[in-house]
């Protein structure tokens, strides 16, 4: 077996600030000891990476605070069509075609809403600057594949930002089931339960009008949190969708799906943004040969209870301390800041050292074919194959259309 160190990519030496609180006194004390989330960061004397913000609602400015709280890149400029207060040192445009017509930025975070994704992004990369997109990258998976096809052809680096894997938890329920230290995978159930008000202020307010907003702007983390924590690609969904008559949400805010997955994998999957209480309930539960996983906290612990491969007659009358869960100690991260951190990290390395994107934009397709099944599921209320929806989502080549222009 790997000692910890062996199973940190850059050995005993990493730095990764304050992001996942606690993260190095767990490891000192003998906690968890699996693989960092990713964006541990090489320690580096290069100047301030230069960073475009290009759309400053909740998310953008989500992204200034984490990068002015110590990250080795810099705001440089802003765009944003609204009035907005002016900050020292930074550069704010009206326009994305002035702003990368001034020059003077070494990478763009595009965080405008998804319908202006395409746009913002392939201006970017036709002026050689490398992106990290927030999710969607766009609502149709064609359209996503095709500004893949035209970064890829010009060289230039597409990240999308899908936070949620840089979560301690999710790294360490990969590995376990990668490893299969617990055995075979066997099934999954992943429930999201909220009642989510979009006209919060502190909320993003274009879902209200969005057609499909909790596949588009909720599922989609949940759905790529599958393909990413078990490694195997999704063959076919089975999905419905519905808006409760409470809904504030012009299209449906609530969708079931069975997900059937490579190896005889089943994972059903449940997510509302329409619900009876304002408590959220969050459960990801792994059933393995050898036991089980459970993640009840976005932002939490893993916790585990292994299983002696018995059969119990009286299983249904066992007492809750017969197969306890077991707490594994991965260190909790300040919901949507240190996730946040370590995606930001990762790009800067992307950026100053040419790693590659993760997720890359030819990833995140998979997951967009995914989710373009889930709609074609609930509108043909029937199950629908993830490669009848979109030929490259298993991996099969895609994009053999010329570069374009941005528009």
């Amino acid at each position: 077996m790997a000692s910890a160190d062996q199973r940190w990519p850059f050995g005993p030496h990493w730095s990764v600030g304050s992001a996942c609180s606690n993260h190095l006194s767990d490891r000192e004390s003998g906690g968890w000891t699996g693989p960092p989330p990713l964006g541990v960061s090489q320690v580096t004397t290069r100047p301030s990476t230069r960073l475009l913000i290009v759309g400053f609602g909740v998310r953008g400015r989500a992204w200034a605070d984490v990068i002015s709280a110590g990250s080795r890149g810099s705001v440089h400029a802003i765009v944003e069509p609204r009035p907005i207060a002016s900050t020292p040192g930074v550069v704010t445009y009206t326009s994305l075609e002035a702003a990368l017509e001034a020059g003077g930025v070494d990478g763009a975070i595009v965080a405008t809403p998804p319908a202006a994704h395409c746009s913002g992004v392939n201006m970017c990369i036709s002026a050689g600057v490398p992106v990290l997109c927030e999710k969607p990258l766009s609502d149709r998976v064609e359209e996503a594949a095709e500004m893949t096809v035209y970064a890829e052809s010009v060289s230039v680096p597409l990240l999308v930002g899908m936070n949620f894997r840089y979560v301690a938890a999710v790294q360490e329920l990969r590995r376990l089931v990668s490893d299969k230290s617990m055995g075979e995978l066997l099934f999954g159930e992943f429930r999201y339960l909220r009642n989510r008000n979009g006209k919060d202020p502190r909320l993003n307010d274009y879902p209200l009008r969005m057609e499909h907003p909790m596949l588009l702007e909720q599922s989609i983390h949940h759905l790529d949190l599958i393909r990413y924590a078990y490694g195997r690609k999704v063959r076919a969904v089975s999905a419905t969708s519905w808006n409760p008559t409470t809904s504030i949400y012009t299209g449906d805010s609530c969708v079931a799906a069975v997900l059937r997955l490579d190896g005889d994998v089943t994972v059903s999957y449940l997510g509302t943004w329409t619900s009876g209480s304002d408590r959220l309930e969050y459960s990801w539960r792994t059933d393995m040969a050898r036991g089980l996983l459970v993640h009840s906290d976005p932002f939490g612990d893993l916790f585990r209870s292994m299983t002696d491969g018995a059969l119990h007659v009286n299983s249904w009358n066992a007492e809750p301390g017969d197969q306890p869960l077991v707490p594994l100690h991965t260190p909790r991260c300040r919901p949507f800041f240190d996730d946040t951190r370590l995606l930001l990290d990762h790009f800067l390395d992307v950026v100053e050292f040419a790693h590659e994107p993760e997720p890359s934009a030819r990833d995140h397709c998979q997951s967009l074919a995914l989710l373009q099944a889930c709609i074609d599921s609930c509108s043909a209320h029937a199950e629908v194959g993830v490669a009848d929806v979109f030929p490259g989502a298993h991996g099969q080549p895609f994009g053999t259309s010329q570069p374009h222009a941005a528009v």
